[in-house]
């Protein structure tokens, strides 16, 4: 099985372009191997949705690399937080 994080970044090196020093929009804070990979291909910031794992050695990982991390807060028409349709990015 691959992540979505692995398929995009591969995906990229078979093209001209690079990912260093670019952001990543992901809908799930990585795994440790997709954090890894993050960090060698030279991604400077990470945005996420949300955790669906404990993200404490990821979340250290990221830090001694100087990697940004940003959750997105997604708010309902109803002013919850969560994903539906409708949403808007605050």
């Amino acid at each position: 099985m691959i992540h979505a994080e692995e398929n995009a970044i591969l995906k990229l090196s078979l093209s001209p372009l690079s990912c260093k020093g670019s952001s990543i929009y992901i809908t799930h804070f990585p795994c440790q191997r997709c954090c890894k990979l993050i960090y060698q291909s030279g991604i400077r910031r990470v945005v996420y949705l949300q955790e669906s794992m404990k993200i404490e050695k990821e979340l250290i990982f990221f830090k001694k690399l100087r990697i940004k991390i940003e959750k997105l807060n997604i708010i309902n028409p109803d002013g919850e937080i969560g994903i539906r349709a409708g949403f808007k990015i605050q």
